[in-house]
């Protein structure tokens, strides 16, 4: 299980969030867009997966290498990975939320 960003993933989290910036605030630093966020990230994950089902495919028949299509496959598996582990500490979160008192 992911337990913490890399810098590797930290560029693929910042190129997303890139995505998701809304104009400006009034302390001068941009605003990111918790479901924009989201949306990027699950859009990310189903292309990969997309592209390595065609990718696999293509290899079954003989159309692509099957370096080509390991290759997708792990990017498409990585991809996943990152978004289950999101999603579990979006779910912890919720959770230690509804724990706390008021």
């Amino acid at each position: 299980m992911i337990s913490s960003i890399n810098p590797l993933q930290s560029s693929l989290v910042s190129g997303l969030a890139q995505n998701a910036v809304s104009p400006a605030s009034a302390t001068g630093t941009p605003e990111v867009d918790f479901s924009k966020l989201m949306s990027s990230m699950a859009t990310s994950t189903v292309s990969a997966l997309r592209e390595s089902e065609a990718a696999a495919i293509g290899a079954v028949s003989g159309q692509t290498s099957a370096q080509d299509a390991v290759t997708k496959i792990m990017e498409a598996e990585r991809k996943l990975q990152q978004a289950v582990a999101v999603r579990d500490k979006v779910i912890s979160t919720y959770t230690e939320l509804t724990r706390m008192q008021i």
